[in-house]
């Protein structure tokens, strides 16, 4: 086994392993000292970029291979999708800052949100270090996800079909945002599938990268509806305590 093929293999497990542990443990990746525990989180999502690209390097494998370069058709689908999606998020803002004391949308937001509140940055120093957290998201997970992991399964030694290579990808992005809830995993999984999506479409990592950092900053300003009183951990007993109860489920043990 060449270097290259034992770092992709430890990359994987490593992956693999990260996710089981986000749904055995299941705690937000900090609440008290939100600062620390963000540059905590840059720190290994860096640690993972710095590997791939060790692996990338010794693989042998071309830039396009892994979704490394300009977009293969131009980059009008590209910046086009950018800006209407930055236009999005900016309305959003507004609309945020001018019904932030709505007592509706503060108790939608904290059903949806519950969860994730632990992580949502709310002071000056929180905010400016969470831009930060954003850009590393946008840039290492796209790296690490869908230039390493999505590619590896699709064209590496295991050769899975494109499909199945994005389904694996995006459960394991999805399971490793397990602290989020149940919710939060279904739309993580289902945003590494628009990620994956966007990657093969354009041959580029350039918009999942610019996409998923712009998501990201989202927290900023979703903040303000969810009251840090509303911080909840997860847990999976809870979750399925509520479940049984909810549809009256009766187990015969």
């Amino acid at each position: 086994m060449s270097a290259g093929d034992l770092i992709a293999w430890s990359l994987a497990a490593v992956l693999a392993a990260n996710s089981v542990r986000a749904v055995v443990v299941h705690r937000p990746p900090g609440a008290t000292n939100r600062v620390a525990a963000y540059r905590k989180v840059m720190a290994r999502d860096w640690a993972f970029t710095t590997a791939v690209a060790a692996w990338w390097v010794l693989s042998g494998w071309s830039a396009r291979r892994v979704y490394v370069g300009a977009p293969q058709d131009g980059w009008g689908f590209t910046l086009t999708t950018a800006v209407e999606l930055a236009v999005l998020l900016a309305l959003s803002v507004v609309f945020i800052r001018r019904h932030a004391t709505d007592p509706r949308l503060q108790a939608r937001a904290t059903r949806l949100f519950r969860y994730a509140a632990a992580v949502l940055p709310r002071t000056r120093d929180e905010q400016v270090t969470f831009v930060g957290v954003a850009l590393t998201a946008g840039v290492c997970e796209e790296v690490v996800f869908r230039g390493f992991l999505l590619a590896w399964l699709n064209t590496g030694p295991l050769h899975l079909s494109l499909g199945v290579a994005v389904a694996l990808t995006a459960v394991t992005f999805g399971l490793a945002h397990t602290y989020q809830g149940p919710l939060g995993i279904l739309t993580t999984a289902i945003a590494g599938v628009v990620f994956a999506n966007l990657a093969t479409t354009t041959h580029s990592l350039l918009l999942p990268v610019m996409v998923h950092a712009l998501v990201d900053l989202r927290a900023i300003f979703l903040a303000p509806l969810v009251p840090e009183g509303s911080i909840a951990a997860f847990s999976w007993a809870r979750w399925w305590r509520a479940v049984r109860d909810r549809f009256g489920i009766q187990l015969g043990w």
